[in-house]
């Protein structure tokens, strides 16, 4: 058996503008912006506190505590708002052969996996997540612990039906199996 190695004519390739790219779903950017205030709030708010309670007498500790606050609040809103953003920007494309993820504003990342090389699909729920009813599928090639992929702010019953798309189609297990997880 010999090796050959073929030239591929770049202009044969089907483009990439092509794909029909999905929004994800309308509540993800309220779930960023619920996990950057989780934690960027405690991060102004405790140093606040702290000054109130160390600093002897109201007015100097009002005014450096007012003042901690207040750029912890306009920080915390550049923060949310680029978050925000930045979420409206992804998109998901489910095709034959592949999954593919497209995020970022300024630079715009697309990954794709595909469907035939996936050996796992998981789905992860964090605290926030699981109270707005969301998951994140996970999408797991061979060679590495870190997923491949991670699909987040995605409604739990739309990751559950993707992973079962995902297993049939990289043919991990049965369609009917894929509910035993």
């Amino acid at each position: 058996m010999s090796f050959t190695n073929s030239q591929v004519d770049i202009g044969q390739l089907p483009a990439a503008e092509a794909i029909d790219w999905q929004l994800m779903d309308p509540r993800y950017p309220r779930l960023v912006v619920f996990q950057v205030l989780s934690i960027m709030a405690p991060i102004y708010l405790l140093p606040s506190l702290v000054l109130l309670i160390a600093i002897k007498g109201w007015g100097p500790a009002l005014l450096v505590a007012g003042l901690v606050a207040g750029i912890g609040t306009a920080v915390t809103t550049v923060v949310v708002a680029i978050a925000r953003a930045m979420a409206k920007a992804h998109r998901i494309a489910l095709r034959e052969h592949d999954f593919a993820l497209r995020k970022g504003l300024i630079w715009q990342r697309s990954i794709f996996v595909l469907l035939s090389r996936v050996q796992h699909v998981e789905i992860s729920q964090g605290i926030i997540e699981r109270r707005m009813k969301m998951a994140t599928l996970k999408l797991f090639t061979a060679g590495g612990a870190q997923a491949d992929l991670k699909i987040p702010g995605l409604d739990r019953a739309d990751a559950m039906s993707l992973r079962r798309k995902v297993l049939k189609a990289s043919d991990l297990v049965d369609l009917g199996e894929a509910d035993a997880g």
